[in-house]
């Protein structure tokens, strides 16, 4: 090869890209990138999902330990004879200590907030930073659908497990914005499709949050949990998925 032609042939190679060159590499990428994002949202939003089902499971195994030290009822929902905060499932201490949390000398803000490891992934940062934020991520389910809080009925026992006709498919948690969830407030189509997450105040409070892929891990009696859409904890003609809201016939 002479001399002049590779003098040529270096300056070809140090001229680099052409323009064209450059707007193909471009176009790849940013084709590349928009088939790579919906997925890699995707696999966060599952990963999410995951973490609120372990969640969902702590409290679960929390829930059974606890029915095991008193004659097989689920932690109370709600005490109306106890003082503030005991009087809160959130708050009970017994149940608090087999979550694995300290309750000695907490004060009562302390008692209602739980550490990060048990908060949904899926809250938006403003409610995380609630003082009570626990009552802003999930909800027990009663063992009858209900209008006051403060009562002493029998389905504010949080549940008898003899009595339970089928716990496998009967729910006990739920994704909500209150830490008690009534059937008629799962009704996506008046609520979370209109509000979305919203502070309890906006909307009346007791509302069930489809945060993950508009649906929610649930808690069954048995103490398994599984996801469920929106459309199977409650239908849209307005009618609950019964056997998910009643521990008992």
């Amino acid at each position: 090869m002479s001399m002049h032609h590779f003098t040529r042939r270096l300056s070809r190679v140090s001229q680099g890209f052409t323009l064209v060159e450059l707007l193909v590499v471009i176009a790849i990428i940013a084709l590349l990138i928009s088939i790579l994002l919906p997925s890699l949202s995707k696999a966060r939003e599952m990963a999410r999902t995951v973490k609120c089902t372990s969640v969902h499971k702590s409290f679960a195994n929390a829930n059974h330990m606890y029915a095991g030290d008193y004659d097989q009822y689920f932690v109370p929902i709600g005490d109306g004879q106890a003082a503030w905060p005991d009087r809160m499932w959130v708050a009970n201490k017994a149940y608090r200590d087999r979550l694995g949390l300290d309750t000695d000398g907490n004060s009562n803000r302390e008692l209602v907030r739980y550490p990060d490891g048990l908060m949904c992934p899926n809250l938006i940062s403003q409610r995380m930073a609630a003082w009570n934020r626990i009552f802003f991520c999930y909800g027990k389910i009663p063992a009858r659908p209900v209008g006051g809080i403060w009562s002493k009925w029998p389905f504010m026992s949080g549940g008898h497990i003899p009595s339970i006709t089928e716990p496998a498919s009967s729910g006990q948690q739920i994704d909500t914005n209150w830490a008690l969830m009534t059937t008629w407030r799962a009704n996506y189509t008046r609520f979370w499709d209109q509000i979305g997450q919203a502070w309890p105040a906006r909307a009346g409070g007791l509302i069930t949050e489809y945060r993950h892929e508009e649906g929610s891990p649930v808690t069954f009696n048995d103490g398994h949990v599984e996801w469920l859409h929106k459309t199977e904890v409650f239908s849209d003609n307005g009618t609950e998925r019964r056997r998910l809201w009643f521990m008992y016939d």
